[in-house]
């Protein structure tokens, strides 16, 4: 039976995933994965199709290969992923990764076994003991999506910012020219003296 890395599930909810960041940097015990469950058909073969490629096996990380591939409809794959809010922030202790239907291990096991095989030092210990997490376990799924919304608004800002920023270095014509709040002040006052009705001195 083939084995295939990338492909797991999420803990609390039981739903398939691929975990694109096994870790992200600065914030080690978290990952960033794709609900695979929730992609549209076309992207959803796309990306499976994807993951059991030689390429994709053969990385670390399945955003090293997603960076460089195309879905079907000519777009990055990564950067599809991200614009459209399907890159997910989980805790790591909240992925179980499933090589085959056989077998199962936890990616914060799995991050550890790696950290270890290349020599780097661990992880400081969790402040907390990770909580028992079973697949039926109910949870606040609204609470779930409107922290997902505020992180997906807060990338799409700063992408936002960033894309203004690099066109008007482009075409500096194209920024938006900043008034002075005191002249336009000024300005009124001295237009409203004008019309000012003359008082007849009696």
């Amino acid at each position: 039976m083939r084995n295939f890395k990338h492909v797991g599930r999420i803990l609390n909810t039981g739903r398939r995933c691929i975990v694109v960041f096994r870790e992200i940097p600065g914030e080690e015990d978290h990952c960033l994965v794709v609900d695979t469950d929730s992609l549209p058909d076309r992207y959803h073969d796309n990306i499976m199709e994807g993951v059991e490629s030689i390429t994709a096996q053969e990385a670390n990380n399945f955003y090293e290969y997603a960076q460089r591939q195309m879905f079907g409809d000519g777009s990055n794959m990564l950067t599809t992923l991200h614009t459209s809010g399907w890159l997910k922030k989980h805790p790591t202790w909240n992925i179980v990764m499933t090589p085959n239907p056989n077998q199962e291990i936890k990616l914060t096991d799995l991050n550890r076994m790696i950290r270890e095989q290349q020599g780097a030092p661990p992880l400081d210990p969790p402040k907390q003991a990770e909580p028992q997490v079973k697949p039926d376990q109910s949870y606040d799924e609204k609470k779930f999506r409107a922290r997902d919304l505020i992180a997906q608004a807060d990338l799409l800002a700063a992408d936002v910012e960033r894309l203004k920023n690099e066109a008007y270095v482009l075409d500096p014509s194209l920024k938006p020219k900043t008034t002075n709040k005191k002249t336009t002040a000024k300005k009124q006052t001295v237009s409203e003296k004008k019309t000012e009705p003359a008082v007849a001195s009696q």
